[in-house]
């Protein structure tokens, strides 16, 4: 029994670790990110060079976690994310895609200026218990590979919900997340985008 009760104590240690946004066990990039990296790169054409784009459409992508920014770039990559990146700015290295991680994931947040429905952020945030099962803290939470909700553009939201509503197997997600989306009614689903989009 203290075995058993010493490995339950290493695991729960770990869990937090294993979960931290700059997700510490991926593989560093071969080389130290310049100025010059950045400006040769592609991204902050959309993106800003801090990942604050002012694009409606685009996501702010400052201070994501590693993993996610990661694994997006990649599904890019090998076409399981639909997307004209690539077509026309890819394929990209792993050893790059680890250099955009990174040098966004170390940019600071900032929820930008816009319009939300009061009275549908309002519906949404009672709405956002099954939500909160991954996208924890009302969507602030960004361990391991989740994205931040929390204040992320409204506009990019809603049509990334539409894309998914209407387009449910070619994007990839979580089972549970595609059954929810298939499942709930649309009303609900804009009454969310708006709640998270208008938080801080």
């Amino acid at each position: 029994m203290k075995t058993l009760s010493g490995i339950v104590g290493l695991i729960t240690l770990l869990i937090p670790l294993l979960g931290h946004a700059n997700a510490w066990w991926l593989p560093k990039p071969t080389a130290t990110i310049t100025d010059q990296d950045i400006k040769s790169w592609s991204c902050p054409d959309c993106h800003g060079r801090d990942g604050l784009s002012p694009n409606p459409q685009t996501p702010v992508i400052a201070s994501m976690p590693v993993a996610h920014l990661r694994d997006v770039m990649q599904q890019f990559n090998h076409k399981e994310r639909p997307s004209t990146i690539t077509a026309h700015h890819g394929p990209f290295s792993d050893d790059q895609i680890l250099q955009f991680a990174v040098h966004y994931n170390q940019q600071k947040w900032q929820s930008p200026q816009q319009t939300v429905n009061p009275t549908l952020a309002r519906q949404g945030a009672d709405l956002i218990g099954k939500c909160n099962r991954c996208h924890e803290k009302q969507g602030y939470d960004q361990t391991d590979d989740q994205p931040r909700l929390a204040g992320q553009r409204l506009d990019y939201l809603l049509s990334r919900l539409d894309q998914f509503k209407t387009n449910n197997t070619a994007w990839p997600m979580p089972k549970k997340m595609r059954s929810f989306i298939k499942e709930r009614p649309h009303t609900e689903l804009i009454a969310l985008m708006h709640f998270y989009a208008s938080l801080r």
